[in-house]
């Protein structure tokens, strides 16, 4: 009721207005039954012209055409994609791996795409959102891996910035990569996976000392931009070599 006259109040000054509405249940593919009753519910009582947020089969994760298709159907709304790469929900980690696993059939399916971002860490966030374009142009043609590759270059004018950029994205893979959530930090989890390990300490001061040259060389190519995104990394290397104190 709310949205509808919300839309109607709003066309009263510009005919074109349109609206997208989030609804309790943006995820998964509308068939558990409270779900299901309140989609349909919608279905009868909101407003045609208004689109809907989808994030897919789940909050977060892969996205399949199936799941797309039932949601729509259910819900009888044109629906937006609310993909939920690369958020980190201002968690102190960042990912910036490429898009992946959402199916190539969905823009058959859906009407529209839109990426959630990283909270502070504004400027690399171009990256995968690159990615998330590039895939949104074209789901049939998407490549991850080349399409990572293009952003790197796209953001990169030196040689020096395209292998910084790129030593980044191996140590911050990104959640979906790393069957993670929001929240999940690559380069800690893996620190935790080698202090796991028998005799480690060796490979863990090999580990800090490869973080350490590649928050010097981002220093280095990039003097006066990122400057969260290198607070992220050296407070990541501070928690590695605290951990290291401690063994």
């Amino acid at each position: 009721s709310l949205v509808n006259k919300l839309l109607e109040r709003l066309r009263k000054t510009n005919r074109q207005t349109q609206m997208i509405f989030c609804p309790t249940w943006y995820w998964g593919d509308g068939t558990e039954p409270t779900q299901q009753k309140y989609l349909e519910e919608l279905a009868q009582e909101l407003h045609r012209d208004v689109y809907l947020f989808w994030t897919g089969d789940g909050i977060t994760g892969g996205i399949t055409a199936g799941a797309a298709k039932t949601f729509k159907e259910i819900s009888q709304h044109r629906v937006i994609l609310w993909d939920n790469y690369p958020v980190n929900d201002n968690a102190p980690t960042m990912h910036l791996g490429p898009v992946t696993g959402r199916a190539p059939e969905l823009g058959r399916i859906l009407d529209g795409y839109m990426s959630n971002p990283m909270c502070k860490q504004n400027q690399i966030n171009r990256l995968p959102l690159l990615t998330c374009a590039d895939y949104a142009y074209n789901p049939q043609a998407y490549d991850p891996v080349r399409s990572i590759g293009q952003a790197i270059l796209t953001f990169s004018n030196t040689p020096e910035q395209q292998s910084v950029l790129k030593d980044l994205v191996d140590a911050y893979p990104g959640f979906i990569l790393c069957n993670g959530g929001t929240g999940y930090n690559p380069v800690l989890e893996r620190a935790k996976k080698i202090f796991s390990e028998p005799h480690s300490r060796i490979v863990v001061l090999a580990y800090i000392k490869h973080l350490e040259d590649l928050s010097t060389r981002f220093d280095s190519a990039f003097p006066s931009q990122y400057a969260p995104e290198k607070e992220t990394l050296r407070n990541d290397i501070r928690w590695l070599q605290e951990q290291m104190d401690l063994q």
